[in-house]
């Protein structure tokens, strides 16, 4: 076996040290490979961990859902729910109009300025 692995390499080694560039070239292309292999395996476990996070999540949300609507009922989570649903509806509708009004706020303030900008123009020309 080591007559055979000495009669095999013994000529590939000469090879290379004798052409110094075969052998950089080599060494690089090894060190890519290594660290490819190394972010890859890096890769793998951030999406191990982060589907077993969002996986523990969903069934923690229906565990806990479940024990709402069995602690409540079906009528008491649906009135609930009802309820909670109005307030956030509350909520959105009086932050749209709170931007609606500033974005009205902002459309007049850059009206003035434009009429002041054109209103120094002209008093400039003349």
């Amino acid at each position: 076996m080591m007559a055979t692995l000495h009669r095999h390499l013994v000529p590939l080694i000469d090879h290379v040290s004798k052409n110094p560039d075969i052998a950089s070239i080599t060494l690089l292309v090894i060190v890519l490979l290594v660290s490819l292999k190394i972010v890859n395996i890096l890769y793998r476990a951030v999406v191990f961990w982060i589907s077993l996070a969002v996986k523990l999540v969903f069934w923690a949300t229906v565990v806990v859902v479940g024990l709402f609507v069995w602690s409540r009922g079906v009528e008491g989570a649906a009135q609930d729910l009802a309820v909670w649903g109005r307030y956030w509806a509350g909520v959105w509708s009086s932050e749209y109009a709170r931007f609606q009004d500033q974005l009205e706020d902002a459309r007049r303030f850059q009206m003035l300025q434009q009429q002041q900008a054109q209103a120094g123009q002209q008093a400039f020309a003349r």
